[in-house]
């Protein structure tokens, strides 16, 4: 099989099983790949995501969607994706968690502002682990 075909079937199975990332090595041969997520859209009614829950004061807890390493940044080089005070809105990215060299984003789920970041920049978390908490607001059809 030639490495035009094999890079073909590599990217139709990721497809076919919805995956982000594949990383395959044959000898010394290796592929490594990510494509980009489609943002999750917001909940129509408020529902309490994997990623994100409402605390006791009506304010969003962004958990991590992994164990790994948590990053601020994209690169070393460049400044925070997110601060405290900003207003952020569904399927904005606000920090990765690194884990074997693959990033994986931490996404919004909701519209809001950042009221805390509860973890240092080069931070080992837990999957689930508390990353962020963020007031929410109303978006233009009313729905938090």
């Amino acid at each position: 099989m030639s490495s035009e075909e094999t890079l073909r079937d590599l990217v139709a199975f990721a497809k076919k099983h919805n995956l982000e990332e594949l990383v395959w090595k044959d000898e010394d041969v290796k592929v490594a790949f990510r494509r980009d997520a489609v943002p999750v859209p917001a909940p129509a009614a408020p529902t309490v995501a994997a990623d994100a829950e409402e605390s006791e004061d009506d304010a969003l807890v962004v958990r991590s969607p992994m164990v790994g390493t948590f990053r601020r940044s994209l690169s070393k080089d460049r400044p925070p994706v997110v601060m405290i005070g900003n207003h952020i809105k569904p399927g904005d990215r606000l920090g990765v968690v690194e884990c074997m060299k693959i990033p994986t984003d931490v996404v919004s789920y909701a519209a809001g502002e950042i009221l805390q970041i509860m973890v240092e920049d080069g931070q080992t978390v837990e999957y689930g682990q508390p990353l962020f908490t963020v007031s929410p607001i109303a978006t233009e059809n009313g729905a938090e």
